[in-house]
């Protein structure tokens, strides 16, 4: 892709002997391959995304603190960190040597891997990561922050205007939440 696009991969195993056409993790995936709008996918990505986010953010925490420091002289060499004896781990090593020895030993808009002090970045803050600078995510945000305004506008109407009772209660209740 390029800085700042984003292509989510996924490998969802599959138990064909149980007799169903699909599993849970098949449905929850197609909210994001299937025809839903761009802002409903930009919603609903941080839920996927973020489970990884912790765990990705301390690996790269451990093999730096550990010698590992890609495009660097004197880097311990990422097989020389990690203990990969699955078949599975056969393409990752894979793409990792190729991407060393063919691919420039990187993506040529990397950053420098400089790693701030730990604990010290909100991992999770999407709304720098992403939301700010997304033009679909601006117009949900302000198209949310419009109806907010609206809320407010008929819970206020409705406590001055309505005659004291049950509905004036219900509305403006209604409009606040």
């Amino acid at each position: 892709t390029r800085p700042g696009w984003v292509r989510p991969l996924a490998v969802v195993l599959q138990d064909n002997d149980t007799g169903t056409d699909s599993t849970l993790a098949v449905r929850a995936l197609s909210v994001f391959m299937g025809p839903v709008p761009v802002w409903f996918q930009h919603v609903m990505a941080p839920i996927v995304v973020h489970q990884d986010c912790g765990l990705l953010y301390y690996q790269h925490r451990n093999l730096h603190d550990n010698g590992y420091r890609p495009r660097q002289d004197g880097s311990i060499p990422f097989e020389k960190l990690v203990h990969c004896p699955s078949t599975v781990d056969r393409g990752v090593t894979t793409f990792r040597r190729w991407l060393r020895e063919h691919g420039g030993d990187g993506i040529p808009w990397a950053c420098d891997d400089v790693l701030d002090a730990k604990d010290s970045v909100d991992i999770y803050d999407t709304w720098n990561a992403h939301t700010k600078n997304c033009q679909h995510c601006m117009v949900a945000y302000r198209n949310l922050e419009a109806l907010k305004g609206v809320c407010i506008g008929l819970s206020s109407s409705a406590a001055f205007f309505l005659p004291e009772g049950v509905e004036r209660i219900e509305v403006a209740g209604g409009a606040a939440v």
